[in-house]
């Protein structure tokens, strides 16, 4: 919240926060936690998990943040309990979404439409709008049959833009791109630098004509779609 407000003052650049426990947080305390001090240990970490989303919802209430994530679950191999545990608090996080009207963004792993398919059955089973779910660092994959209603953030290497194409006129609502770029000076450039985003964009509108994409298309990805799910 500090660096977006520095980035509104010093740049006069509008800044949507979205903030959240990354699932990795949870299931590194649980594991850490549960071995130094057992089922104390393990209820501390929910305790730590649940206490963070409150946090969050407060600042999206206070409109210092627009929408809380990354929250999700592993996607790397781990223990049954620490998988259920992530999926029981998810399933608790989007109810509240529901409840407090404030959009998902989620970390989830990569496991085709099954991935989609169980995000929306737990979308169902506590009557939140699939929409409001934006799965961060998608494939390029876009279609309905694959993304269901879910809103897909694509994270478009050169590797996933003919797939992107190939599906973008069989999205149900419209999908995002994003870079997941890390300001890290240990990692210069990771994973897609500030640039790809209008280079990928500028990489489609090229080819948009002849492939029958209507430009309209650029405006939902990048203008109507946020403002739909963050607010204008």
């Amino acid at each position: 919240i500090l660096m977006a407000e520095q980035v509104k003052k010093n740049l006069k650049i509008d800044v949507k926060v979205v903030l959240g426990p990354h699932p990795a947080a949870f299931a590194h305390q649980f594991e850490l936690w549960f071995s130094e001090d057992g089922e104390k240990g393990a209820q501390k970490a929910i305790e730590n998990y649940n206490d963070s989303i409150e946090v969050a919802i407060d600042f999206c209430h206070e409109g210092k943040a627009v929408a809380i994530g990354e929250v999700g679950r592993p996607h790397w191999k781990t223990s049954e309990e620490v998988l259920n545990l992530s999926n029981k608090l998810l399933e608790e996080t989007m109810e509240l979404s529901r409840k407090e009207n404030i959009p998902l963004q989620l970390h989830m792993e990569e496991n085709g439409s099954q991935t989609y398919l169980d995000l929306e059955r737990m979308a169902d089973r506590v009557g939140l709008d699939p929409t409001k779910l934006v799965r961060h660092f998608a494939p390029a994959d876009v279609s309905t049959s694959m993304v269901g209603k879910i809103t897909p953030s694509v994270n478009l290497g050169k590797d996933g833009i003919n797939t992107l194409i190939e599906t973008c006129n069989l999205s149900h609502h419209g999908f995002m791109l994003e870079t997941d770029y890390m300001d890290d000076p240990r990692r210069p450039g990771a994973v897609l630098g500030p640039k790809t985003v209008p280079k990928r964009t500028q990489k489609l509108a090229s080819i948009a004509e002849e492939k029958g994409i209507d430009e309209e298309l650029f405006f939902t990805m990048h203008q109507d779609l946020p403002n739909m799910i963050y607010g204008e």
